[in-house]
């Protein structure tokens, strides 16, 4: 095999050339003035939903440092079976079609990660504060509700607007060691068993995969939230879900 010499260059030449390429294709982190306004204002004014679920005890498994959380998860028994509630963060509470906030979304298209920052799809008023599932903070939320048999096949499956409370942030290296030592809430203890569900063997995919025998149920973890309604399959910045399958939530 042959081998090839390492180009190291200077970190102060890497960051030029990633603000060229940034200002090339017209991404850059900072949001024009007039967006930034208005996500402030819609961050103090959201819709909010009537549902309250903030009894559920729903936990997020995200990077080390993440303030831009749009995952929670929550496992519990259910007679013989299981119940699954998945919260992914509501913006659509925050932005409105047409609204400066909506226009700069549509622009970037998504969330983009490079060397040492990223280029956010809304700002971090709504991204990273308001609409983020922080740990003890009421947030609006997309909340489906997935019940599964004792053999982890889907009984039924239902998706509605819910107010929701997080009670913790794990990063996935946390959620690892509590699972493999049998620690934690009932939710990690219930990934392990309910769906066959394993954390990923690369905790910086961010990935987690939950399989039954007819079906499988994947999501990627990442800093886009979106500002749309749930799907059986959406792409949103870095995140992709995948449900099966899902009924659409009410307007």
């Amino acid at each position: 095999m042959t081998s090839h010499p390492v180009l190291r260059v200077p970190a102060s030449l890497l960051r030029e050339e990633v603000r060229r390429l940034q200002t090339e294709l017209e991404v850059t982190p900072a949001f024009p003035a007039e967006v930034e306004e208005a996500a402030a204002r819609a961050a103090q004014a959201p819709r909010l939903p009537e549902l309250d679920r903030t009894d559920l005890p729903f936990v997020t498994i995200d990077p080390a440092g993440a303030q831009d959380l749009d995952q929670a998860l929550h496992i519990a028994r259910d007679g013989d079976g299981w119940v699954v509630h998945y919260a992914i963060a509501d913006v659509a509470a925050f932005v409105s079609p047409g609204d400066p906030v909506d226009v700069e979304a549509n622009r970037r298209g998504e969330t983009l990660y490079g060397a040492e920052e990223k280029v956010p799809l809304h700002p971090p008023a709504i991204s990273e504060d308001a609409a983020s599932l922080l740990p003890d903070r009421v947030r609006p939320a997309l909340l489906w509700t997935i019940r599964l048999g004792p053999d982890g096949e889907r009984v039924d499956a239902d998706v509605r607007r819910a107010l929701v409370r997080s009670r913790e942030q794990l990063t996935y290296e946390e959620a690892q060691r509590r699972v493999d030592a049998g620690e934690g809430p009932e939710t990690l203890a219930g990934s392990r068993r309910s769906g066959r569900c394993a954390w990923p063997a690369r905790p910086h995919a961010g990935a987690c995969r939950c399989r039954s025998p007819s079906r499988t149920w994947s999501w990627m973890a990442g800093a886009g939230t979106s500002s749309t309604g749930p799907g059986c399959r959406s792409r949103t910045g870095t995140r992709r879900s995948r449900c099966s399958p899902a009924t659409p939530p009410p307007r």
